[in-house]
């Protein structure tokens, strides 16, 4: 599989994960199972197409899903 296509495989599995209120992005990170950077670069991916939001509160990164 081509990098790109992974990005896009892993990016489905994010926005499919349960994200519809906020999640700690660690926790969905060890849910996928991927490559740090892999999952890095779906999130990115995600964020620009403006289908989750990430934000940071108390140390802590969360990222939700946007309807």
């Amino acid at each position: 599989m081509d990098i790109q296509a992974e990005i896009g495989f892993t990016a489905g599995e994010i926005y499919f994960s349960g994200i519809d209120k906020p999640v700690e992005i660690e926790k969905v990170q060890k849910k996928i199972n991927k490559g740090e950077h892999i999952f890095y670069l779906a999130v990115g991916w995600l964020a620009r197409e403006g289908k989750i939001e990430i934000y940071a509160e108390k140390n802590k990164t969360y990222i939700r899903k946007i309807n």
